[in-house]
């Protein structure tokens, strides 16, 4: 059976609106998100399942994936957006971003970015390339 975007997308807008993110619709963030899927999957090194088998018109996964892998995938397509959006963009550009286009105020970057640090650090790969989630 296959997995679709959608599932990964509910995950991901579901930690944007977290972060404050509320002015842009489902279907907008759906559109957007698709164009993290691809490196996402790439960052995934670690996954015991082809996530190139996948078909980006029909907006799903060819593989049934685990909760496991869709949790992860989730936290790196999350990655790919605020490092995309927010952390990798000019401060000047920043500034104009978060108080237009997004509207995250800038006390909140900080605690974006710390976010992802945390996903990272959490969700580590150990040497023989299997996934380990670090304890709380």
């Amino acid at each position: 059976m296959a997995t679709p975007y959608k599932v990964l997308f509910d995950g991901v807008v579901s930690k944007l609106r977290s972060t404050g993110i509320s002015n842009i619709t489902e279907d907008e963030f759906d559109e957007i998100l698709l164009d993290y899927i691809r490196p996402a999957c790439v960052r995934f090194r670690a996954c015991k399942q082809n996530l190139s088998k996948r078909n980006d018109t029909l907006a799903m996964f060819e593989i049934e994936l685990i909760d496991e892998e869709i949790e992860i995938l989730i936290n790196f397509i999350y990655i790919e957006f605020l490092s995309a959006n927010y952390i990798n963009v000019p401060s000047l550009l920043r500034q104009s971003l978060v108080s237009r286009e997004m509207a995250i105020p800038l006390m909140e970057l900080s605690k974006v970015i710390w976010q992802v640090d945390y996903i990272i650090i959490r969700n580590r790969v150990t040497n023989d390339g299997s996934f380990k989630q670090s304890v709380k």
